[in-house]
């Protein structure tokens, strides 16, 4: 068997030796070379010996001889056989690629659909080969000259392959994009390192093959280094298999022209989006320019859409690379440029913020690159997936993400501060995303960072750490401590920057309850904290402030009762334990110092003062947050301080609890006492240090506190009597007070109280003691010590000597000259007086204590301009009248005396009045002396002094309070009120209620506002006062009088007003009367709520001082009454709180702070949520309420409540909401207008804040949709302004803000919206419309200004956001709205809207309406040729786009439209349209352009000679882009003819004349001899007629057609012959312009088909243009433009004449002659006359006529002397040089034609004029041309 083989291969080896030529081996080959091939498979080893043998043969053979083509196709049928084994396929593939690179290009080119085949299932080597010999046919597209894309798409076989070859294709792309990564610079890098003979050893497949290469092997390490650096992104193994060769695989122009082919064949069909746009992207960065500028070309045409995952995931592959175990296979990310460029594309996409493996990666590798364009992109990316990705592809990736980030700046401490400042932002925004507890660690890197960085990264910090602050307000309990102790540590530093973010987070962080958060904000008030520190760290202290910082915190946290129940109240303060134990404990440094210590107090001079506050405050809320009676007292505001103090010092309710909790908790809580205690030591102490500061501390602790406090202050009675020596100027009240109570302790013995006093009394006499007392500070510590001894029960103990010796040492110095000494001893006398202590004195001195009245009241009588010293004896002598018998004539002399005090004008001594009168009416039955009762004893003193309190009642009812006198009526009110208050117990009072009440409801009536207030206060007060039983009497009694039902005598009626303005109720009635407010409180339910309303005018400013303020608080605290009635009723309960609830919002401000007052006193034991639904329904029927003020206050009301309510709560009401609140934009008063504006806004809100896709929440956000959306598209339309307006805005809004919850709203909402865009047209636009004229404005101008706005309006913005949320879905049902809208559209916004929607729609969900493209086109197409130009271009741009997913029938079906239109229309703008679609197709659909341009191509050929500038001008740019130059329109030709013979035929004379010039151009360029036979009948029929404008194109493309096809007419006489006679008859047309162009065309005619006849037959009919006699007669008919025109006709004539001049003809000399005589009739004319007889000159001469006989017959005449004066004549033409450079030029070839003629006369001539025009001539050039001139023969 072996044998036989080997027959045969030497029969092979036979015929191959008999092949003696080229193709006789070609031929051979052809039929034995594969078969040849197929015998190295044979089993026997002599076989295939033999077979390589002859292969080696054959490689000699054709290696020297390269025009040997081997059997490429059979060799390639036989490598693709499945039989054929890897053995015989090596050499078979050897041989096929000496075969490929003997092809020429276009058999190249069809071997491509042969190649790519299976490529994807080779052999690895056998891959290489192949993709070499792929990337080499590409590389003939490379070259722009030659080919273009269209190649590809009109490879018929290359789509057959692409139909079952997808897999073979796309592993094509991805070796394309490994090219594009590919850079020769790898070579060139190696080549420093190595010899070009190594670099090829490393590139052999041994090398590469082995198993063991790795990192360690010197020469691979450094191939894989260098690698990285000039071809990153590109894996070993990949760049191997792209040089197959090494080295010599491509030189740059190669690689380059490569690229280039790659780029146009990616630019296919066959390659999808996610094959071909990464690799484009590549490729826009490389260094060549071409191809850099084309892959940016092509990349503008790709519609891409950034949600696609192949897409994303192919640029995360170029990013993140590949990190394979095998150094070969390892991939590294892209160069930084092209990496840039994609994350930025990442940071545009959703779907890759959803990627969490690759987000890792990626930020990894961005977080630790040292290149900063780099760092900044992956910055803006970790900013997009912060506030796009959702939670879960967050949450595993933000600690890492965060350790990232962190590590990079801690590891870099040279980065700029901007890149920082990005940094820390995205740190921020990432670690905002935490929904799990963040690691404390976090916040001490930032504020770590924040001590060390500059001022302007330290901003970024701080917002970074603003943002994940609410990460830590529901921190775990046990990371509490270690958050405290890290912002203790930074508060406590030197870095002043991080104090102000340290002090944020406590004060966000902890609730005010929270002891070690208070500490904080005490250490911030030091010395070295900065301004704006120190002023958060007093709000920090302040409950009111601190809730305000928080406002925004949730539900639990805004309640504002510091006294509430829950002792976990946000607001609440520390517990006073906690706070004195963390005070006591913390140390503030390494010594051990601590809040208690000197160090602390070195810190700032006021820091403690204000930790002492603090802390008494926390003590007085600790005692009485609990308390039933002290709830409804509010002190969070901005005076609750200053109430809380007036409530302490002056309200018996609050001293009473005071006192009686301290004792409890004394009593009762170990630690309480232990830490009381170590307060009052630490208060002691500053005590005694600055005694002033904190005296009213302690008398306010000894006061209310237990007795042992006062017992541990008598160790220090002799430091107290020191104090009073530092007051020697000023009256100091507190010291000699303390020292009253102290002194007085049973610890104090007698002995020492004596001395004391002796001291005391003896002060003034010893003025040389440099330790004495003052006076006023011993009159006052008289006073306090003795009273105290009094209430103790020691004052018998004292000597009764010595006793009247002070009471005579205080009475005396009460007429003293000195003030200070007078108020002193008063304040003394009136300290004994209300405890009874001068009653012995009196007893035996009452004439001297009489004495001691009349002085008082004299010297009150006297000091009329010092009121403080007037209301101090105003109060001494209320005390004192308290201990005497009212009978006493004293009293009334005391009486009368604060009775004339009504005159004075300062209205705060009214109070004083008031109080003093209650002490005369009750003695020590009056309340205001409760509060002077300062010690622990067991009871207030008892008297047995009778009341006088009828007196006083019947003097105010009687005769003061019906006064005329303002001023009177006004002191009486209060007199009385002071009564009721002090003495409300009182019998008197209590029988006298009804007066009292029908006393002040007479005052109500009056004009003056305060008197009314206090009126109101009265009734008020009266009813609280006033027994159960006696309060109904109260109201009916009440409602009478109001109601006018009770006949009295007064002038109070139902008509009186109580406010200034109207308040309304429900039934549109308004509130504005007394009896009004009585028909309120009846119509609600309850008319004891009629004393509620009484007090709604409380605006007076006196209310605002001390005692206004304390008479107050007794309001407050006494409400619990009015709230039980309120509880009693539900129902009434839940009406009454709707309506306070609107009222609160009322207009007028006197009445919204009341019923704000009111509302408050009644919601704040409730939740006000439970009143939703009764709410709503109010505000609801208020909007539509009949009173202006209600519904101003309805909308208020309702934007207010909106804020806090939910969409479960508001579900059934929003549709109502927003109708109504429309129509009250509409209102007919401004003010509501504004109201309800204000109201949309807080809707519009209300609606974004719950549609938001943070909000998971999918049913509230579809609810919401449901409702508003139909309401605020119907809502556009209206006729109203502002409804449009904030609809339109919301629609808007809701488009931009909404996700998934908004897609099946998307269909119906771009519909309207695009509808929107015509009927929301500002109004001027159809104005300007109708009066154009008037404006002097054009159409285009205005559709100009129609685009400009619709390019600005924010519709189109909500529409391209409904867009990016398409789906199918969406899709389907958006679509068929879409196409009808536009269909149906008469505005042009609307038009203009709908083209760019459905392009938008394209180019990013392109794949969702490809079902769609029919109708899609349909439609458009329909639309085109619309009345509008604007809309018209418009639509063909949309076309543009449509066509990318238009089929190959459309398309079609359009160009047979487009051309229909083209040939028929003669309207300009129509054919602009017509040629804008064929270019927006070229530009946005190129492939598709490309793959019919076939079908495109003679129009658009046709149409770049079009005679309208501005559609030939687009049909130019088309050719220019598309079409590749001279060539291939030779190469097209066919089909451009057809066309154009088309057009020819056509009856329009437009198309004639376009055709006729495209005609011209194809003669021009190609040959055209097969259509002449067609051309040229048909351009003759067309010239037959008559004269037409554009005819002279037609004659121009007839005679070039005989101009470039001369030798078709060569044995066509008859056809030159017909030709000349219709240029003849076309010289006879009437238009003289026609008639320049039919001579023109003649000339050129007669030039290549000049007969011996022609001169004559010429002659004849040019006869008239150049015959001076026919020109007179013309020129005196014409005017001046024929004139001008005649010239040109008589230039064209004379070139004429001299083309016709026949040389060798018998009539030669005759015509000569005669065209002599014409030049010389003619030399005399113009310049350009004369140049055209200086040509034709030459023309004949040149033409060698003048033979031996031709001279002899001009001998005999002057005419050879006449031509020579002709061009002499030219020759001296001095003005124009262009004459005389012809003239020279005649000259020339005149001379050179003579120099065998013998007539020496002329020559001598000749020589002569010659020199003469030589010497005369200045033109250098002319000169250097007559150098040229050659006399031989002269």
């Amino acid at each position: 068997m072996a044998d036989k083989e080997l027959k045969l291969l030497d029969k092979v080896e036979f015929h191959l030796g008999l092949a003696n030529t080229s193709i006789e081996l070609e031929n051979t080959l052809k039929t034995y070379l594969c078969p040849t091939l197929l015998k190295l498979a044979s089993p026997y080893e002599s076989v295939r010996k033999k077979v390589l043998q002859i292969c080696t043969h054959i490689r000699l053979r054709i290696k020297s001889n390269e025009d040997i083509k081997l059997p490429t196709n059979i060799l390639l049928e036989q490598y693709h056989s499945e039989t054929v084994g890897n053995f015989v396929k090596n050499f078979t593939l050897l041989f096929l690629e000496t075969a490929f690179f003997r092809l020429n290009e276009e058999e190249k080119k069809k071997m491509l659909s042969k190649l790519i085949p299976g490529v994807s299932t080779y052999f690895i080597e056998h891959k290489k080969k192949i993709t070499y010999l792929i990337l080499h046919i590409l590389e003939i597209y490379g070259d722009s000259h030659k080919t273009n894309i269209c190649g590809f798409e009109n490879d018929q076989s290359l789509k057959s392959v692409f139909d079952t070859s997808s897999e073979d294709f796309a592993f094509m792309a991805d070796v394309f994009k490994d090219l594009s990564l590919f850079s020769l610079s790898y070579f060139h890098s190696l080549s420093k390192k190595l010899s070009k003979e190594k670099i090829q050893e490393l590139s052999s497949v041994n090398y590469l093959n082995n198993a063991n290469l790795s990192l360690n092997d010197a020469n691979f390490s450094l191939q894989i280094s260098i690698l990285k650096k000039t071809c990153p992104g590109l894996s070993f193994d990949s760049f191997k298999f792209l040089t197959p060769k090494g080295l010599d695989t491509f030189n740059i122009d190669v690689l380059n022209r490569i690229k280039i082919g790659v780029i146009q064949f990616l630019s296919t069909s066959y390659f999808s989006l996610d094959q071909k746009f990464v690799t484009f992207i590549i490729f826009k960065f490389d260094t060549d320019y071409n191809i850099s500028s084309f892959a940016e070309a092509c990349l503008k045409k790709l519609s891409v859409d950034l949600e696609n995952e192949k897409v994303i995931n192919g640029i995360y592959s170029l990013l993140v690379g590949d990190n394979n175990e095998l150094e070969t296979v390892k991939r590294n990310p892209v160069s930084a440029q092209i990496y840039v460029h994609l994350i930025n594309l990442l940071t545009k996409s959703y779907f890759a913020a959803k990627n969490a493996e690759n987000i890792l990666k990626l930020l990894t590798y961005g977080l630790q690159n040292n290149v900063q364009k780099i760092i900044q992109a992956t910055i803006a990316f970790v900013n997009w997936i912060a506030r796009i990705s959702p939670d879960d592809i967050l949450k595993p990736i933000i600690r890492p993400t965060l350790t990232l980030i962190t590590n990079y700046i801690q590891n870099d401490e040279d980065k700029n501060e901007q890149l920082k400042e990005q940094l820390f932002m995205s740190f921020g925004l990432i670690a905002k995303r935490e929904t799990n507890y963040i690691d404390i660690s976090v916040l001490k890197f930032l504020f770590d960072s924040l001590k060390k960085e500059t001022k302007s990264v330290r901003l970024s910090i701080e917002q970074s750490l603003f943002l994940i602050m609410p990460r830590f307000q529901n921190i775990q309990e046990e990371l509490l401590e270690e958050l405290n102790s890290l912002l203790f540590q930074i508060i406590i530093s030197d870095h002043i920057d991080a104090h102000f973010s340290a002090l944020r987070y406590c004060l966000a962080i902890f609730p005010f309850h929270e002891s070690r958060a208070r500490m904080l904000c005490l250490i911030c008030l030091r010395e070295n904290c900065i301004p704006k520190v120190k002023e958060e760290a007093k709000k920090g202290l302040d409950p009111y402030w601190f809730l305000i910082i928080n406002q925004m915190k949730d539900v639990k946290q805004n309640q504002d009762n510091v006294f509430s129940k829950n002792s976990y109240n946000f607001s609440s303060f520390p517990a006073f334990e906690d706070l004195i134990e963390t005070l006591e404990n913390q140390k503030l440094n390494s010594h051990g110092d601590n809040f208690f210590s000197r160090y602390f107090e070195s810190l700032s001079p006021n820091i403690k003062n204000h930790m002492m506050k603090f802390i008494r405050q926390t003590l007085i809320m600790n005692l009485l947050q609990n308390d039933e009676y002290i709830q409804n007292f509010n002190p969070l505001n901005t005076a609750w301080e200053e109430q809380l103090d007036i409530a302490i010092s002056d309200n018996e309710v609050f001293r009473i609890t005071y006192k009686k909790k301290i004792d409890i908790a004394w009593n009762n809580n170990t630690k309480f006492k232990k830490y009381l205690i170590s307060y009052f030591l630490y208060l002691l102490k500053n005590f005694c240090e600055t005694p002033l500061e904190f005296a009213y501390d302690i008398l306010e602790l000894i006061s209310f506190g237990p007795d042992d406090l006062t017992l541990m202050l008598t160790d220090k009675f002799d430091l107290l009597q020191a104090f009073l020596l530092l007051s020697k100027e000023n009256l100091e009240y507190n010291v000699p007070h303390i020292l009253g109570i102290v002194g007085s302790h049973y610890n104090i013995s007698i002995e020492r109280i004596t001395e004391l006093l002796i001291l005391f009394t003896r002060s003034e006499t010893s003025q040389t003691n440099r330790q004495s007392f003052s006076t006023h500070s011993s009159l006052l510590s008289l006073g306090y010590i003795l009273s105290r001894l009094k209430l103790r029960g020691r004052l018998t103990t004292i000597n009764i000597d010595l006793l009247y010796q002070c009471y005579n040492f205080i009475i005396e110095k009460v007429s003293s000259g000195n003030r200070l000494e007078n108020i002193s001893a008063l304040v003394a006398l009136g300290e004994l007086s209300i405890f009874d202590t001068l009653s012995d004195f009196k007893t035996s001195n009452q004439e001297k204590f009489n004495s001691l009245i009349t002085t008082i009241i004299d010297l009150y009588i006297k000091s009329k301009t010092d009121i403080k010293l007037r209301e101090i004896i105003t109060t001494t002598l209320g005390k004192i009248a308290a201990t005497i018998d009212p009978k006493q004539p004293e009293i009334d002399a005391i009486l009368n005396c604060i009775f004339e005090n009504y005159q004075t004008e300062h209205v705060y001594s009214y109070f004083i009045d008031g109080e003093a009168l209650s002490c005369i009416a009750a003695g020590w039955k009056s309340k205001f002396l409760y509060k002077f009762v300062d010690m622990s004893v067991s009871s207030i003193p008892e008297t047995s002094r009778s009341e006088h309190m009828d007196f006083i009642l019947k003097k105010i009812l009687q005769e003061y309070i019906i006064s005329t006198k303002p001023s009177l009526k006004k002191a009486s009110i209060i007199w009385l009120l002071s009564l009721i208050r002090y003495c409300g117990e009182s019998l008197s009072i209590q029988d006298n209620i009804l007066i009292m009440q029908n006393a002040f409801i007479l005052l109500l009536s009056d004009k003056d506002s305060f008197i009314q207030e206090l009126a109101s206060k009265g009734l008020k007060l009266l009813y609280e006062k006033c027994s159960e039983e006696m309060k109904s009497s109260l109201v009916n009694d009440l409602i009478l009088c109001l109601t006018s039902k009770k006949k009295i005598k007064r002038t109070i009626t139902s008509e009186t007003e109580l406010f200034d303005h109207e308040i309304h109720r429900e039934n549109n009635t308004s509130i504005s009367t007394y009896g009004d407010v009585c028909s309120l409180a009846t119509e609600l339910g309850n008319p004891e709520l009629v004393y509620q309303f009484l007090n709604i005018s409380s605006n007076s400013t006196i209310w605002q001082t001390r005692k206004g303020v304390a008479f107050s608080i007794n309001e407050i605290i006494s409400s619990n009454t009015k709230i039980d009635i309120i509880k009693n009723n539900p129902e009434l309960f839940k009406k009454m709180i709707s309506c306070l609830f609107l009222y609160k919002f009322h207009p007028i401000s006197d009445v919204k702070k009341v019923m704000e007052n009111i509302f408050n006193i009644f919601v704040n034991l409730e939740k006000i949520s439970e009143f939703n639904k009764d709410i709503m329904d109010r505000l609801l029927k208020g909007l539509g309420d009949q009173s202006w003020y209600i519904r101003e206050a309805s909308c208020n009301a309702l934007a207010d409540f909106l804020q806090t309510q939910t969409v479960e709560s508001i579900e059934s009401y929003l549709e109502d909401i927003i109708i109504m609140s429309f129509r009250a934009i509409d209102d007919i008063k401004e003010t509501v207008r504004l109201a309800a504006s204000s109201l949309c806004r807080c809707i519009t809100s209300f609606i974004i804040k719950n549609i938001g896709y943070r909000n998971n929440k999918k049913s509230d956000q579809n609810i919401i949709l449901e409702k508003s959306i139909p309401i605020f598209l119907k809502s556009v339309i209206s006729d109203i302004q502002e409804v449009k307006g904030y609809a339109l805005d919301t629609l808007i809004k809701i488009c931009d803000t909404s996700e998934l919850s908004l897609k099946p709203f998307i269909p119906v909402l771009i519909d309207n919206l695009l509808n929107f865009l015509t009927e929301l047209e500002p109004q001027a636009m159809n104005y300007l419309e109708l009066n154009a004229d008037r404006f002097d404005m054009t159409q285009e101008q205005l559709n100009d200004a129609r685009v400009s706005l619709l390019r600005t309006s924010p519709i189109l913005n909500a529409i391209e956001s409904c867009i990016d949320k398409f789906d199918e879905e969406v899709a389907r049902k958006t679509i068929p709205l879409l196409l009808n809208t536009t269909q149906k559209a008469v505005g042009l916004p609307t038009k203009l809207a709908c083209s760019k929607v459905i392009i938008s729609i394209i180019l990013r969900k392109k794949d969702y309406v490809s079902l769609y493209a029919n109708d899609i086109f349909r439609v458009f197409q329909a639309c085109l040729f619309d009345r509008n130009h604007t809309a018209r271009i418009s639509f063909s741009t949309s076309l543009g786009y449509i066509a990318r997913i238009a089929s190959i029938k459309n398309l079609t079906l359009l160009d047979s439209n487009l051309k229909k239109v083209y040939f028929e229309e003669k309207d300009e703008k129509k054919l602009i349209t017509v040629a804008s679609v064929y270019k927006h197709i070229s530009i946005y659909a190129n492939e598709k352009f490309v793959s019919l341009f076939h079908l495109f191509l003679p129009i658009v050929f046709l149409g770049k000679h079009d005679q309208f500038e501005s559609v030939s001008f687009q049909f130019n740019e088309i050719w220019n882009e598309n079409a590749g130059g001279s060539g291939f329109m030779a190469l097209h030709s066919n089909k451009i003819l057809d066309f154009i013979i088309f057009g020819l035929d056509n009856n329009h004379w437009r198309l004639k004349k376009i055709s006729a010039i495209a005609l011209t151009k194809v003669i021009e360029s190609s040959k055209i001899d097969e259509y002449l036979d067609k051309l040229i009948p048909n351009l003759m029929d067309i010239l037959e007629g008559k004269f037409w404008d554009g005819k002279e194109a037609v004659l121009n493309a007839f005679i070039t057609l005989f101009v470039y096809n001369e030798n078709y007419l060569l044995d066509k006489a008859y056809l030159i012959q017909k030709t000349f006679d219709i240029l003849v008859r076309e010289t006879k047309r009437n238009n003289i312009n026609y008639q320049r162009h039919v001579l023109c065309h003649f000339n050129r005619y007669m030039e290549l088909y000049s007969t011996p006849e022609s001169f004559e037959n010429i002659y004849s009919i040019i006869e008239k243009y150049i015959s001076n006699d026919l020109e007179k007669k013309e020129i005196s008919e014409d005017n001046e433009n024929s004139k001008s025109m005649g010239l040109i006709l008589r230039e064209h004539s004379l070139n004429i004449i001299a083309s016709a001049f026949y040389p060798k003809s018998d009539k030669t000399y005759t015509c000569y002659v005669e065209l002599v005589r014409i030049w010389k009739e003619n030399i005399q004319l113009t310049w350009n006359i004369q140049i055209a007889i200086c040509k034709s000159i030459q023309k004949i001469f040149k033409k060698n006529f003048l033979n031996t006989f031709l001279f002899d017959q001009l001998k005999n005449n002057d005419t050879l002397l006449d031509n020579w004066n002709i061009i002499y004549h030219a020759l001296c033409n001095k003005k124009y040089e262009s004459v005389r450079n012809e003239a020279v030029k005649a000259a020339k070839v005149f001379i050179e034609s003579l120099k065998d003629y013998n007539d020496s006369e002329l020559k001598s001539r000749i020589l002569k004029d010659f020199n003469e025009f030589k010497l005369t001539e200045n033109s250098s050039m002319i000169k250097a041309d007559l150098n040229h001139i050659c006399f031989s023969g002269y």
